[in-house]
Protein backbone atom coordinates (compact mmCIF):
# COMPACT_ATOMS: atom_id res chain seq x y z
CA UNK A 1 0.00 0.00 0.00
CA UNK A 2 2.59 2.41 1.03
CA UNK A 3 5.92 3.39 -0.99
CA UNK A 4 8.37 5.84 -0.37
CA UNK A 5 7.36 8.90 -1.25
CA UNK A 6 3.53 8.29 -0.61
CA UNK A 7 2.27 10.30 1.77
CA UNK A 8 0.01 7.95 4.71
CA UNK A 9 -2.35 11.14 4.69
CA UNK A 10 -3.12 10.45 1.01
CA UNK A 11 -4.83 7.15 2.15
CA UNK A 12 -6.56 8.43 4.82
CA UNK A 13 -10.13 6.96 3.72
CA UNK A 14 -8.57 4.13 3.31
CA UNK A 15 -6.82 3.66 6.50
CA UNK A 16 -10.04 4.83 8.45
CA UNK A 17 -12.27 2.28 7.09
CA UNK A 18 -9.49 -0.62 7.54
CA UNK A 19 -8.99 0.63 11.01
CA UNK A 20 -12.80 0.41 11.61
CA UNK A 21 -13.60 -2.65 9.28
CA UNK A 22 -10.56 -4.77 9.98
CA UNK A 23 -8.77 -3.44 12.95
CA UNK A 24 -6.25 -6.17 13.30
CA UNK A 25 -5.13 -5.99 9.93
CA UNK A 26 -4.60 -2.12 10.16
CA UNK A 27 -2.28 -2.61 13.62
CA UNK A 28 -0.46 -5.14 11.28
CA UNK A 29 0.25 -2.63 8.75
CA UNK A 30 0.72 0.10 11.38
CA UNK A 31 3.60 -1.95 13.31
CA UNK A 32 5.04 -2.66 9.61
CA UNK A 33 4.98 0.97 8.83
CA UNK A 34 6.58 1.83 12.36
CA UNK A 35 9.58 -0.64 11.70
CA UNK A 36 10.18 0.50 8.60
CA UNK A 37 10.75 4.17 9.96
CA UNK A 38 12.90 3.27 12.79
CA UNK A 39 15.04 0.64 10.40
CA UNK A 40 15.47 3.91 8.34
CA UNK A 41 17.25 6.11 11.12
CA UNK A 42 20.81 5.91 11.81
CA UNK A 43 21.78 2.70 13.46
CA UNK A 44 22.93 4.93 17.13
CA UNK A 45 19.73 6.30 17.16
CA UNK A 46 17.39 3.04 16.26
CA UNK A 47 17.35 1.95 20.34
CA UNK A 48 16.02 4.54 21.44
CA UNK A 49 13.43 5.37 19.22
CA UNK A 50 12.15 1.79 19.41
CA UNK A 51 12.34 2.35 23.59
CA UNK A 52 10.19 5.36 22.93
CA UNK A 53 7.93 3.66 20.60
CA UNK A 54 7.78 0.30 23.37
CA UNK A 55 6.29 3.28 25.75
CA UNK A 56 3.31 4.56 23.38
CA UNK A 57 2.61 1.12 22.27
CA UNK A 58 2.25 0.14 26.53
CA UNK A 59 0.62 3.34 27.05
CA UNK A 60 -2.28 2.91 24.60
CA UNK A 61 -2.51 -1.00 25.26
CA UNK A 62 -3.69 0.43 28.63
CA UNK A 63 -6.60 2.83 27.03
CA UNK A 64 -9.51 0.99 26.39
CA UNK A 65 -11.01 4.46 23.88
CA UNK A 66 -9.40 6.38 21.18
CA UNK A 67 -10.01 9.72 23.23
CA UNK A 68 -8.07 8.08 26.18
CA UNK A 69 -5.21 6.73 23.85
CA UNK A 70 -5.01 10.52 21.72
CA UNK A 71 -5.05 11.92 25.50
CA UNK A 72 -2.12 10.02 27.13
CA UNK A 73 -0.24 10.28 24.22
CA UNK A 74 -0.80 13.98 23.70
CA UNK A 75 0.41 13.96 27.87
CA UNK A 76 3.55 11.97 26.84
CA UNK A 77 4.09 14.25 24.14
CA UNK A 78 3.88 17.42 25.73
CA UNK A 79 6.14 15.88 28.78
CA UNK A 80 8.84 14.82 26.25
CA UNK A 81 8.40 18.25 24.62
CA UNK A 82 9.07 20.12 28.15
CA UNK A 83 11.57 17.95 29.11
CA UNK A 84 13.33 18.27 25.36
CA UNK A 85 13.07 22.42 26.05
CA UNK A 86 14.33 22.07 29.88
CA UNK A 87 18.00 20.29 27.77
CA UNK A 88 18.07 22.76 25.82
CA UNK A 89 17.54 25.56 28.11
CA UNK A 90 20.41 24.21 29.96
CA UNK A 91 22.55 23.94 27.13
CA UNK A 92 22.11 27.24 26.47
CA UNK A 93 23.08 28.25 29.81
CA UNK A 94 25.93 26.42 30.21
CA UNK A 95 27.01 27.15 26.39
CA UNK A 96 26.43 31.38 27.37
CA UNK A 97 28.17 30.69 30.62
CA UNK A 98 31.31 29.26 28.70
CA UNK A 99 31.09 32.22 26.14
CA UNK A 100 31.38 34.80 28.98
CA UNK A 101 33.80 33.20 30.90
CA UNK A 102 36.25 32.98 27.85
CA UNK A 103 34.96 36.73 27.37
CA UNK A 104 35.88 37.68 30.58
CA UNK A 105 39.37 35.88 30.35
CA UNK A 106 40.39 37.41 27.39
CA UNK A 107 39.69 40.56 28.84
CA UNK A 108 42.13 39.67 32.04
CA UNK A 109 44.74 38.93 30.36
CA UNK A 110 47.99 40.58 30.83
CA UNK A 111 50.84 40.19 28.08
CA UNK A 112 54.10 40.42 29.29
CA UNK A 113 56.83 41.41 27.45
CA UNK A 114 60.23 39.77 28.56
CA UNK A 115 63.09 42.51 28.09
CA UNK A 116 65.69 39.83 26.76
CA UNK A 117 63.42 39.32 23.91
CA UNK A 118 64.48 39.95 20.77
CA UNK A 119 62.19 41.58 18.30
Amino acid sequence: MFDKGISISDHFDELMELAKDRPGEFDSLRQRLINQIIESMPEERQLNVKRYQWRIDQETRRQNNSIGRCISLSSMMSARMLELAKQLDLLHRASSKQFSQRVADKKNTVIRLDKTADF
